[in-house]
């Protein structure tokens, strides 16, 4: 989460915050479910994480699309 997104967020009354983690926290457990339904895409995230131990950088680059 860069800057610019949590000054966007600091200015959000409560009740729009709120509103903004629900819709965050439903778009993260459909993305959830999409993930788990493939063996394979379970496969790769495992593999991923195993680099990551070698190279942390990698990390930067996947949030970075």
């Amino acid at each position: 989460m860069n800057s610019e997104t949590l000054s966007t967020l600091a200015q959000l009354s409560d009740h729009d915050l709120l509103a903004r983690v629900k819709d965050l926290a439903q778009r993260e457990r459909e993305a959830t479910v999409a993930l788990i339904l493939s063996e394979h895409a379970a496969y790769n995230r495992i593999e991923t994480a195993r680099a990551v131990r070698q190279f942390p950088a990698l990390l930067e680059h996947l949030a970075a699309g």
